[in-house]
């Protein structure tokens, strides 16, 4: 009698689509975290700053949208590593576009003189990993992703 108690061995997740995963929500919790931060600076400008605000209006603004952005990429990645788990071709896709624009983002702060050099650092470095892990052959194999069969 077959033991169905456990998955069948060639359905299991592979190691590296697990740790993709983890780096995805790890990611997204990171992202989720500054767009926080960045709405509470702009709560506690407004509530202990100038009496006059209209000058930062500008700044104000750009923090608010950066913080959607956080929010936005965060809930991308958090969506799209929950699905990359569950074995859905659609969790690599939308795990790909936003690493892509995680590391897009990570550039950009990278040359700027006002950020720390290490977080971009370790942003870039966790999404890079991220996508390298989420194309590796045994998740393609596993995703039934597979390329065409070449003529010999």
């Amino acid at each position: 009698m077959p033991d169905y108690s456990q998955p069948p061995a060639g359905n299991r997740t592979p190691g590296p689509a697990v740790v993709a995963g983890i780096l995805a929500l790890g990611l997204a919790a990171l992202l989720g975290l500054f767009g926080l931060l960045l709405l509470a600076i702009v709560s506690l400008q407004d509530e202990y700053g100038a009496p006059d605000r209209s000058f930062y209006r500008g700044s104000d603004s750009s923090y608010v949208l950066l913080a959607l952005l956080n929010f936005a990429l965060g809930a991308s990645l958090a969506i799209g590593g929950i699905s990359l788990l569950t074995g859905r071709l659609g969790g690599r896709l939308m795990i790909t576009i936003a690493g892509w624009t995680v590391l897009t983002v990570c550039g950009f702060w990278w040359l700027q003189a006002t950020v720390n050099a290490l977080v971009p650092l370790v942003m870039a470095a966790a999404s890079l990993g991220m996508l390298v892990l989420c194309y590796h052959a045994s998740v393609t194999r596993w995703l039934g992703v597979l390329p065409a069969a070449q003529p010999e």
